[in-house]
């Protein structure tokens, strides 16, 4: 029976194999970036994970500071406040030696914001 154009096939249990998959295949779409945004079709798991691995990898920051100094002002461009591990350079160490430390940070918009430490120094402020 049709209603409005599109052909009714009965209750979902009484398809047969070859209908379900005609209509999974339909209805299931392989697509990483989503852009169509159809409203009639299902991601798959593969597409879902793609999408949002990506997004999630825009949404990070890392600010080298590379002299010391203090405040360490940073533009971050990423449109929200992040949440900001800083990582000091250790005196002595060698180029990736760094330790995590407390600072005071000012959030002076969804783009910038000031990291204040006790005392001048270099190194990294990670934001995500």
């Amino acid at each position: 029976m049709a209603v409005n154009g599109t052909r009714r096939l009965g209750r979902p249990d009484k398809l047969t194999p070859d209908q379900r998959e005609r209509i999974t295949s339909n209805l299931v779409k392989d697509e990483d970036s989503l852009a169509s945004d159809s409203p009639h079709h299902v991601p798959t798991q593969q597409s879902v994970k793609h999408y949002v691995d990506n997004k999630y990898s825009q949404l990070r920051y890392t600010h080298t500071q590379s002299t010391s100094a203090n405040p360490w002002p940073i533009t971050h461009n990423l449109g929200y406040y992040p949440d900001v591990t800083i990582m000091k350079s250790v005196v002595g160490g060698g180029a990736d030696d760094y330790e995590e430390v407390e600072a005071h940070i000012q959030h002076n918009s969804v783009n910038d914001l000031t990291i204040n430490l006790s005392g001048a120094t270099s190194g990294k402020a990670l934001m995500r």
